[in-house]
């Protein structure tokens, strides 16, 4: 059996409020309460395969997606962004703050810690906000 993670579920971007409906539904399972107002949730005994689905979705309609996985047993704490098509992966402290290693720091001497983490390329993640729906009915 695969190992169960606990961590917070982040939607950004202008979504409609039936992509939203469609990501409450996805994530259903795999929530402790329930998808917030606010595009977050907790998640709890999940692993990526629970959350492949909502993963898929939100990369096809183009939502803003992260994943912060909570550190459990030898594995650490990170978070996952899918933004504009584009997958991130960073190391991160228990709160879901992106972190740096000092072992990364020390394996690029010749940088300065600010050109590290421009180097990181660290997206912005969009505001959450639920919009109309962008398609017109036919009269």
């Amino acid at each position: 059996m695969s190992d169960r993670y606990y961590g917070t579920v982040y939607l950004g971007g202008k979504v409609t409020q039936e992509q939203f409906d469609k990501c409450k539904e996805l994530l259903e399972s795999c929530l402790d309460d329930k998808l917030s107002d606010d595009g977050s949730g907790a998640f709890i005994e999940c692993n990526e395969s629970d959350l492949a689905d909502v993963v898929a979705y939100c990369k096809s309609e183009s939502i803003a997606l992260s994943l912060h996985w909570e550190a459990s047993g030898d594995q650490g704490s990170y978070v996952e962004y899918w933004i504009g098509g584009a997958y991130k992966f960073y190391v991160a402290d228990l709160e879901g703050n992106i972190a740096v290693r000092m072992s990364d720091l020390k394996a690029h001497p010749e940088m300065t810690i600010a050109e590290f983490i421009a180097k990181m390329d660290i997206p912005e993640f969009p505001l959450f906000e639920i919009v109309e729906s962008s398609i017109t009915q036919p009269a």
